[in-house]
């Protein structure tokens, strides 16, 4: 499973299918387990749609965590980001470090969410939507688009981080949780990075 984008770190497959991650697409839920769910604090607003986020590091490696602002990540590590609306999924979007650098990909469901299709991120495309009820217009972006967004910030991960993942949800800490899982080496801080504000509303802008 994912190998075709793990070992060796080849062309992207055409087809998402062929890596693995949903096995039972359209159920969304079953992923396996070298695939690692997790929700940052403060996620972007995307028109109500609802986003899957999971990490992949190839086995046998970790995350370096020893530089608590700039995080090391092993060649190969995948993030996929999932997009779906009220009734199937709609796009999900990978980040793949290679031996150049970080790489982009997206890839588009078909109407019945059974599977997704490679795009070649020349062009934007705008795909009706239906979320929280209400129709919208998402925008699948173009490489530059990608690019844009990622590098424009410090790390082109954007996040996962030790401030973005220090904050509790269902599963309890998603800092706690990754180093648990050992996508993260090393040991949890005594002092794990936030925000610190004496009004709630501002401490969560």
């Amino acid at each position: 499973l994912l190998v075709g984008l793990l070992e060796p770190l080849g062309a992207f497959p055409s087809k998402l299918s062929e890596t693995g991650l949903y096995p039972l697409a359209p159920d969304l839920a079953k992923v396996p387990s070298m695939v690692h769910d997790y929700e940052p604090a403060w996620p972007l607003w995307s028109n109500g749609l609802q986003k899957a986020r999971h990490v992949v590091v190839p086995e046998g490696t970790e995350v370096d965590t020893s530089d608590r602002e700039a995080w090391g990540f092993p060649k190969g590590t995948l993030f996929f980001k999932t997009f779906s609306d009220d009734e199937r999924p709609i796009e999900t979007r990978v980040l793949r470090l290679g031996d150049d650098g970080w790489e982009f990909a997206d890839y588009q469901w078909n109407d019945d969410g059974t599977d997704a299709d490679l795009l070649d991120l020349k062009m934007g495309i705008l795909v009706e939507v239906l979320a929280a009820g209400e129709a919208a217009l998402h925008r699948i972006p173009n490489r530059l688009e990608c690019r844009q967004c990622h590098e424009a910030s410090p790390s082109v991960v954007l996040g996962f981080d030790e401030l973005r993942l220090n904050h509790s949800v269902s599963k309890g800490s998603e800092l706690a949780r990754m180093f648990d899982e050992g996508v993260l080496g090393g040991t949890l801080p005594s002092d794990p990075a936030e925000v610190v504000d004496a009004d709630p509303q501002a401490r969560d802008v």
